[in-house]
C-alpha cells in the first residue's frame, strides 16, 4: 500500500498550527497539513476532482484528522498520527482508483476509511499501540483492496466490502485483546485473510453470495476461536489453523460445489466443526493434536464427498456424517486416551476406515447401500468395542482388535 507524504511547495500549504481546514474543488489539487504538538485537529475537503492529493501529519497530543474527497478519480489521501489521543477518518465517495491510508503509532487510536460507490480503490490502516480500533468499509464497488495491520493492546478491526467482484481483504493483528471481522457480500472471486498472533483472539470472515471465494484464518496463541462461513458457494475454499491454547473453530460452507475445507489445531481444549451442505466434490479434513479434542464433519447433498479426521492425545471424539448418493470416503484415526469415533454414510461406493490406538476405544461405522467397505482397527489395550452395519451390495467388513 502506498504511503505518500505530501509537502506543498509553498509555506501557505504547510500548517504548523492546531486546527486547520481546507476546501478545494477541481483537478490536480494538493493539500497538506503538518501539525506538531498540543490540541491538533485538521480537515481537508476536495470535491469534483481528478488526481487530487491530501495529506495530514500530526505529531503529538490531542490529534484528530479528517479528509473528504468526493466525485473524483485517482485521488490520494494520507493521514499519519504519532502519539496520544489519535482519531482519523478518510472518506472517498464516487469515482474510481482512489488510494487511502492511515498510519497511527501510539495511544488511544481509532481510524476509519470509507470508500463508497467506487471501484479499483485501495485502503490501508496501520496501528501500533494502545487502544486500537480500525474500520475499512468499501461499498458498492468492484476490484477493491483493503488491508489492516495492528500490533498491540486493545485491538479490534473490521473490514466490510459490499456488492463487489474481485475484492480482496486482509487483517493482521499481533498482540493483546484481538478481535477481527471481515465480511464480503454479493461477490465473486473474493479473498479474505485474517492472521492473529497472541492473546484473546477471535476472528470471523463471512462471504455471502460468493463464487470462487477463499477464506483463511491463521491464529497462533492464547484464547482462540475462529469461524468461516461461506454461503451461496461454487468453488469455495476455507482453512483455519490454530496453535496453542483454548482453540475452537467452526467452518460452514453452504450451497456448495467443489467446496474444500481444512481445520488444523495444535494444543489445549481443541474443538472443530465443519458443515458443508448442497454438495458436489466437497472435501473436509480436521487434524487435532493434544488435550480435549473433539471433531465433527457433516457433508450432505452428496457426490464425491471425502472426509478425514486425525486426532492425537487426550479426550478424543470424532464423527463424520455424509448423506445422499455420492462416492463418499471417510477416514478417522485416533491415538490415545478416551477415544470414540463414528462414521455414517448413505448410498453408493462408500468406504470407511477407523483406526484407534489406546484407552477407552469405541468405534462404529454405518453404511447403507452399494459397494460399501469398512475397516475398523483397534490396536492397543483398554475398553475396545466396534460396530459395523452395512446394508446392500458388495459389502466387506474387517475388524482387528
Amino acid at each position: 500500500m502506498k504511503k505518500t507524504i505530501f509537502y506543498a511547495a509553498a509555506v501557505s500549504a504547510m500548517m504548523l498550527t492546531a486546527g486547520s481546514a481546507f476546501a478545494q474543488s477541481g483537478a490536480g489539487n494538493t493539500s497538506s497539513s503538518l501539525q506538531e504538538g498540543t490540541m491538533n485537529s485538521s480537515s481537508i475537503t476536495q470535491i469534483l476532482g481528478t488526481m487530487n492529493t491530501a495529506g495530514t501529519i500530526q505529531r503529538g497530543d490531542g490529534n484528530s484528522a479528517m479528509i473528504m474527497q468526493q466525485e473524483g478519480l485517482e485521488n490520494e489521501a494520507y493521514i499519519e498520527q504519532v502519539g496520544l489521543s489519535n482519531g482519523a477518518e478518510v472518506t472517498q465517495v464516487g469515482g474510481f482508483s482512489h488510494d487511502a491510508s492511515i498510519d497511527q503509532d501510539g495511544d488511544e487510536n481509532t481510524a476509519g476509511i470509507m470508500q463508497d460507490m467506487g471501484w479499483d480503490n485501495e485502503g490501508a490502516i496501520d496501528q501500533d499501540g494502545m487502544l486500537n480500533d480500525a474500520d475499512i468499509i468499501q461499498e458498492g464497488g468492484e476490484d477493491n483492496d483493503a488491508d489492516i495491520d495492528q500490533d498491540g493492546d486493545m485491538n479490534e478491526a473490521y473490514l466490510i466490502q459490499s456488492g463487489g467482484l474481485y475484492n480482496y481483504a486482509e487483517i493482521d493483528q499481533d498482540g493483546d485483546l484481538n478481535v477481527a471481522y471481515i465480511g464480503q457480500f454479493g461477490g465473486m472471486y473474493n479473498d479474505a485473510v485474517i492472521d492473529q498472533d497472541g492473546d484473546l483472539n477471535y476472528a470471523g470472515i463471512l462471504q455471502d453470495n460468493g463464487e470462487s471465494n477463499v477464506a483463511v484464518i491463521d491464529q497462533d496463541g492464547d484464547m482462540h476461536w475462529a469461524e468461516i462461513s461461506q454461503v451461496g458457494g461454487v468453488g469455495n475454499d476455507a482453512s483455519v489453523e490454530q496453535n496453542g491454547m483454548d482453540n475452537y473453530a467452526d467452518v460452514v460452507q453452504f450451497e456448495g460445489s467443489g467446496n474444500a475445507s481444512m481445520v488444523y489445531q495444535d494444543g489445549e481444549a481443541n474443538e472443530a466443526f465443519v458443515i458443508q451442505t448442497g454438495g458436489a466434490g466437497n472435501s473436509a479434513m480436521i487434524e487435532q493434536m493434544g488435550v480435549a479434542n473433539l471433531a465433527a464433519v457433516e457433508q450432505q447433498g452428496g457426490m464425491d464427498n471425502s472426509a478425514a479426521v486425525y486426532q492425537s492425545g487426550a479426550g478424543n471424539e470424532a464423527a463424520v456424517i455424509q448423506y445422499e448418493v455420492g462416492e463418499n470416503t471417510a477416514y478417522i484415526s485416533q491415538e490415545g486416551e478416551a477415544n470414540l469415533a463414528g462414521v455414517s454414510q448413505a448410498g453408493l461406493a462408500n468406504e470407511a476406515a477407523v483406526m484407534q490406538m489406546g484407552t477407552l476405544h469405541t468405534a462404529s461405522v454405518v453404511q447403507e447401500g452399494t459397494m460399501n467397505m469398512a475397516t475398523v482397527n483397534q490396536m492397543g489395550g483398554a475398553g475396545n468395542m466396534a460396530n459395523v452395519g452395512q446394508s446392500g451390495t458388495g459389502n466387506v467388513s474387517v475388524i482387528n482388535q
